[in-house]
């Protein structure tokens, strides 16, 4: 499973219990109508850019551009490989920059990959949990802000609020990813990639569970497809849930 998005939740907060810093800081950020969320990022001085904020993304990404942009301030970290949510497989120079910013809220050193697509959406490149691991924030979509609340304060939430654990996963020190429990056909709990990066109604369910849910495979409905770097022929299998909801709670996405 990869991501749970939809439009019926109305904001989103993350709290991540690290250190603080000095002051509460408020940045504006667009939202899509397809539900990405995009923050203006400084990527090393005189030089920004429009990065989507990528909760699945796993490690910061820079597109081609921008790394044409600040390349002289870059060295070369390396090497990463990571996968897409088809399979695809992705290998990457890591490089180092000087610093990722969203105004005064800063990390220095960051790792970053480059993805040369990105150019092609006009997106400079994403931003991912990884920026945001040693900052509490919160993601008003109502108000359309990117909050970082100040020492000692508390995160006001809207009530009813709903409180839910967070399976953390970072491999070596570049990505880092967060699953939440939810529920399908109120029966079968899984673990899914908390992924803002997905947009709006994006429900991507590993076959293996076509089975342990008891779904009729003559009811599915085939899309073939190229994947996008191995240029393979597959196939989007659409099945039909009665509903998707988070664990221990209510039924929030129901799907007839």
């Amino acid at each position: 499973m990869k991501s749970l998005n939809t439009n019926s939740m109305k904001r989103i907060f993350f709290l991540l219990l690290f250190p603080l810093f000095a002051s509460t800081q408020e940045y504006p950020i667009f939202i899509t109508e397809e539900g990405h969320i995009v923050v203006q990022v400084q990527v090393a001085d005189s030089i920004t850019g429009n990065f989507i904020l990528d909760t699945g993304a796993g490690a910061n990404v820079l597109s081609g551009k921008m790394f044409s942009r600040i390349k002289t301030q870059a060295q070369k970290a390396g090497y990463f490989s990571g996968f897409r949510h088809d399979g695809d497989r992705l290998d990457s120079t890591a490089f180092q920059i000087p610093y990722l910013a969203i105004g005064e809220i800063k990390q220095v050193d960051p790792i970053v990959g480059i993805y040369p697509p990105l150019d092609d959406y006009g997106i400079d490149g994403l931003l991912s949990l990884k920026f945001f691991e040693d900052k509490p924030f919160t993601i008003d979509f109502v108000n359309q802000k990117l909050k970082f609340p100040a020492p000692g304060s508390s995160v006001e939430v809207d009530s009813p609020k709903i409180t839910l654990p967070l399976s953390i996963h970072q491999h070596t020190n570049v990505p880092l990813d967060i699953f939440i429990p939810i529920q399908l056909n109120d029966s079968l709990e899984v673990l899914a990639e908390f992924d803002t990066g997905s947009g709006y109604g994006a429900y991507i369910i590993n076959t293996n569970y076509i089975q342990d849910l008891g779904l009729d495979t003559t009811q599915v409905v085939k899309q073939p497809y190229t994947t996008q770097f191995s240029h393979e022929e597959r196939a989007d299998h659409t099945y039909t849930l009665s509903s998707i909801s988070i664990s221990g709670e209510a039924s929030m996405i129901r799907k007839e």
